[in-house]
């Protein structure tokens, strides 16, 4: 028995610590929902237990520093030429310009915004910040630290869309009128999966990302219900929330216009109404994710709602 090793270093890993959902800037797109599953590796001395780090104890403070920081946050990369910032006490007043010359103007407490050290908000630089942020939080004995961002997987298949939106009553981060996420969406004819149903809808209606809006929120001319707004337009968005005011410009094709709020489960009821209406189609199913594992359902049978006991659906 001589030949075994006392080990003194090892390595973890957690694999889909947390969710993170948030909206990000993107230099050539405007402003893009996004969603990853979040993983997690590190390397140390090994403590009295054996640990490098207790996995209850890494997955809890983990939680709370990407709450504090991107998660439900507009992420902005602080390097690009092509933003502007002015701080007014408690609130921020950023002016954003794409690549192609399409303009955003955000203004909100600092506290929905999150400056990224960088140029662009690709997942590698989203995942160096958390590095950063999390760094303070390990013990002595953790030597190295990394972070993956990883989007979920979604067969060429499935309709996949990306949206931002912001919910007025919410007590937590969703009442920011920029935060988003990166969904799946599942449409049934009957008991049938409809593809078809699926690409029309992320392609035509989600097509370069949208921003989900309500009357309430809107200032000005509004758009059609379930409608974007006209190519070259801006429309201009306007809310009291819990953690302050929050006031945007953005341009009005990029915006969708929902009869009553932007919540999950009533984008899941204007689509379901849309197929409904455009298609003719008289028992139809959508289930619309919110990021991950997550989201509304919407019932119409023989062209009305229905709240009867949902059909028994394989979920993928």
């Amino acid at each position: 028995m001589d030949n075994i090793k006392n080990y003194k270093t090892g390595r973890m890993f957690v694999r889909d610590i947390d969710h993170l959902d948030c909206a990000i800037f993107d230099p050539d797109l405007g402003i893009l929902g996004a969603t990853w599953h979040v993983d997690v590796e590190l390397a140390g001395e090994l403590d009295n237990n054996g640990f490098v780090f207790d996995f209850g104890k890494i997955k809890q403070k983990f939680k709370q520093v990407l709450k504090e920081t991107l998660d439900h946050a507009l992420v902005v990369p602080q390097q690009y030429e092509g933003i502007s910032i002015l701080e007014r006490g408690e609130y921020l007043e950023l002016k954003m310009t794409t690549t192609h010359h399409e303009s955003w103007g955000y203004t909100c407490p600092k506290a929905a915004v999150y400056f990224l050290a960088a140029s662009s908000t690709r997942s590698r630089e989203l995942a160096k910040a958390l590095e950063m942020e999390m760094a303070a939080y390990i013990p002595d004995n953790v030597t190295e630290l990394s972070v993956t961002l990883r989007e979920e997987s979604i067969s060429a298949a499935e309709g996949v869309f990306q949206y931002t939106h912001g919910l007025v009553q919410h007590d937590g981060g969703c009442q920011r009128l920029f935060h988003g996420h990166r969904s799946r969406i599942e449409i049934f004819r009957g008991d049938v999966r409809a593809h078809d149903l699926e690409k029309t809808i992320a392609e035509d209606l989600f097509s370069n990302a949208i921003h989900l809006v309500s009357k309430e929120q809107v200032t000005g001319p509004c758009p059609q219900v379930f409608e974007k707004g006209s190519k070259g337009g801006t429309l201009k968005l306007s809310y009291m929330s819990k953690e302050g005011r929050f006031q945007a410009e953005i341009p009005a094709h990029r915006a969708l216009l929902l009869n009553d709020s932007t919540s999950i489960e009533s984008l899941a009821q204007n689509i379901a109404e849309f197929i409904s209406n455009s298609r003719h189609e008289p028992d139809i199913l959508v289930r619309c994710f919110e990021g991950i594992n997550k989201g509304g359902i919407a019932i119409r049978q023989s062209g009305t709602f229905s709240t009867s006991k949902l059909p028994e659906l394989k979920i993928n």
